[in-house]
């Protein structure tokens, strides 16, 4: 239980640190206006499976995410002074979208 429980607490904070670095650091513009929806880190820590959303082109955002894998890893390792620098993953959240449909269609429904 502890080791699922430090996991969460590394992938919120993982998930904090990449949103402040995708906004702030990194300059590729293909990534534009994303959002890290959550994180998942293995209990092991040394995977991270980042999901995001972009206001646009998926497939462009994900491709300047990985380009910048290497500059995160390090931010990362230094930020929060972990002792593996865990290997990140990102995906694009599908899932996020269903949420945002229904949370649509329960608003009509609401009119």
């Amino acid at each position: 239980m502890n080791k699922k429980r430090r996991a969460l607490r590394v992938g919120e904070s993982i998930r904090r640190e990449i949103s402040e670095l995708l906004l702030k650091e990194v300059k590729d513009p293909r990534i534009g206006f994303c959002t890290v929806t959550r994180v998942k880190v293995s209990p092991d820590l040394r995977y991270a499976t980042i999901y995001l959303t972009f206001a646009g082109r998926e497939k462009e955002g994900l491709e300047g995410a990985r380009s910048a894998t290497p500059f995160l890893r390090r931010e990362i390792a230094k930020r929060l002074n972990l002792k593996f620098s865990p290997h990140l993953t990102f995906l694009y959240d599908e899932e996020w979208e269903e949420i945002t449909r229904v949370m649509e269609l329960l608003e009509d429904l609401d009119k």
